[in-house]
């Protein structure tokens, strides 16, 4: 049974890659997994340039992920890796594999549309794989755990993300448009919170041709000026191939803030999650 298997290629665009190689036989052995466990979307657990090369040797290969509200492989389609036995598993029930192993999914309790973790059973052995959530299962811990399975610290990355060839002067950016366009296809609205986005070059200077511009999304439109209401305000400085890299692939912002692509600041000094 195999973890979130990230054995090539990088994550969060461009942002992270792997410190060391994996083993030569690596992707061999993954090969022979008899299942694979997908904790959630982020690109250093599924891993879509693993899954290509594996897709080629055994599409068929079981995995599995829990039915969060935002599915896993929500960008299957769009990726063209050809994955056939995918199994959605509703969180905090058994899957039975033989008669030695057994594992159950469940869910974060503060990113449950996202994160998932694991427990797994196996000759009676109970392994508890807390991945990336926060609060697992909602701090309802299995008791009788002999080995528990945790992250250690945030991400790091000392490789800046760069693109070649110019990819982020497609046709549409000559047109301010877009940005109306992209905000209203993502169509998050109806929260008092105002940013003002700057595209800046891979040092968070100013750009030349970049565009900056404020969205207000209580109301999702594109004001000249800050409004006069108290609202929360955010200041994001994103880095100009990473953004449109995104907007162009229908990605997450998840690639900036994570792959270290953007700075930012707010006032108030507050976490916002909705």
């Amino acid at each position: 049974m195999m973890f979130d298997p990230w054995l090539t290629g990088p994550a969060f665009a461009r942002g992270w890659w792997l410190l060391h190689e994996p083993p030569s036989d690596a992707m061999d052995r993954l090969s022979q997994a008899d299942l694979i466990y997908i904790s959630h979307m982020h690109s250093d657990h599924l891993s879509y340039p693993t899954l290509k090369h594996l897709s080629k040797r055994c599409p068929d290969i079981p995995i599995y992920v829990g039915d969060t509200s935002r599915p896993v492989f929500w960008y299957l389609e769009k990726s063209g890796v050809n994955l056939t036995n995918i199994n959605v598993v509703p969180f905090g029930v058994w899957q039975n594999v033989d008669e030695h192993l057994r594992f159950m999914i469940l869910m974060d309790g503060v990113h449950p549309e996202m994160d998932t973790c694991l427990i797994v059973e196996y000759k009676g052995h109970m392994i508890l794989n807390t991945v990336d959530c926060t609060r697992p299962n909602n701090g309802r811990l299995p008791h009788g755990v002999d080995l528990m399975m945790s992250d250690f610290a945030g991400g790091a990355s000392g490789f800046p993300m760069t693109f070649h060839g110019g990819k982020y002067t497609a046709e549409i950016f000559k047109y301010k448009s877009w940005i109306q366009y992209y905000y209203n296809w993502a169509g998050f609205k109806g929260y008092n919170l105002v940013i003002r986005v700057i595209e800046t070059d891979d040092d968070f200077k100013p750009l030349k041709g970049g565009y900056e511009y404020l969205v207000d999304f209580l109301d999702l439109s594109f004001p000249d000026v800050r409004p006069e209401r108290d609202h929360a305000y955010e200041e994001i400085k994103n880095r100009v191939n990473v953004m449109r890299h995104v907007v162009l692939n229908g990605g997450l912002w998840d690639d900036l803030y994570i792959g270290f692509n953007n700075r930012m600041s707010r006032d108030p000094d507050v976490y916002h999650h909705k």
